[in-house]
């Protein structure tokens, strides 16, 4: 019994995560805010779509150093709407709804 008022109290917590786009579910896996890009594609596979949307340029003590901001889209299944994941540095930085393909 303790174990299944456990579960239900870890699932609802997932719930939770996931309602206010901080985590998501994707093959028996939960993924994270903070995740890495390899993470997650080994995780979810292949995406729907992906996107380079920029290139940023940051200053350090004179040196020049390049960070990609990049997205991938998960289609998880009909009546759902598209999974936006967006990374930055191959960190993920943010999880959204996208349209419905």
């Amino acid at each position: 019994m303790k174990n299944t008022l456990a579960s239900l109290v870890a699932i609802a917590v997932l719930l939770m995560a996931a309602s206010t786009a901080s985590a998501m579910w994707c093959n028996g896996h939960v993924i994270l805010v903070g995740d890495t890009k390899p993470e997650v594609l080994t995780k979810c596979g292949e995406p729907f779509y992906a996107n380079v949307i920029a290139t940023a340029a940051r200053s350090y003590r004179g040196a020049k150093a390049y960070v990609t901001v990049e997205q991938l889209a998960y289609n998880q299944g009909p009546r759902t709407f598209l999974k936006v994941l967006t990374f930055k540095g191959g960190e993920l930085i943010r999880i959204e709804d996208g349209d419905k393909p």
